[in-house]
């Protein structure tokens, strides 16, 4: 049996959090800069050639600076999207923590070989491995998910030592097929 003592804080969540939609959404991201840096290539030197029918360099250079400039453009707009998208997310999980005193407060999970025991306050619950759909190891935390949207975040900073950690990786292997 492992058992740790923690208390999450909010930049915990907030990290998760980021980490989380950021990795959901890289791929949109690639793909919409990789799109329009295609389309920038292709599209636009050919609308200028058409109407500056010409053997000038000047067209091609000017092609590609207005090319380039409408990526900047676009690029500046993304980057404060999600310089919103970061400050709503802040402000969302603010808001769930004041709503949610719990998420901030000292908790006790105990993991044994065929469940795992959670206390918050005096509230405690256990739940056997079946329950758990997967589970995932990040570089400061394993995620023990109940659903899609409903998950145990468990800091491996809680645990006393590597042979602890090790142990959980041994358990959830053994119990969980992610």
């Amino acid at each position: 049996m492992i058992s740790i003592k923690f208390k999450l804080t909010f930049q915990d969540y907030l990290k998760f959090f980021l980490k989380r939609y950021i990795s959901n959404y890289k791929s949109h991201f690639l793909i919409f800069t990789f799109s329009f840096i295609l389309s920038s290539a292709i599209v636009f030197p050919k609308i200028l050639e058409r109407r500056y029918a010409s053997s000038s360099l000047v067209i091609p250079i000017f092609s590609f600076l207005l090319s380039a400039g409408i990526l900047v453009f676009f690029m500046n707009i993304f980057f404060h999207l999600l310089v919103l998208v970061i400050y709503l997310v802040k402000l969302f999980w603010s808001i769930q923590i004041k709503k949610e005193p719990l998420l901030l407060s000292e908790k006790t999970y105990k993991f044994m070989d065929k469940k795992f025991e959670a206390s918050i306050l005096s509230s405690k619950t256990q739940t056997g491995w079946e329950m758990i759909r997967k589970y995932q190891e990040q570089k400061d935390y394993f995620v023990l998910y109940l659903s899609d949207r409903v998950c145990h975040l468990v800091p491996k900073k809680a645990f006393r030592n590597d042979q602890q950690i090790e142990k959980l990786r041994n358990i959830l292997k053994e119990n969980i097929k992610s």
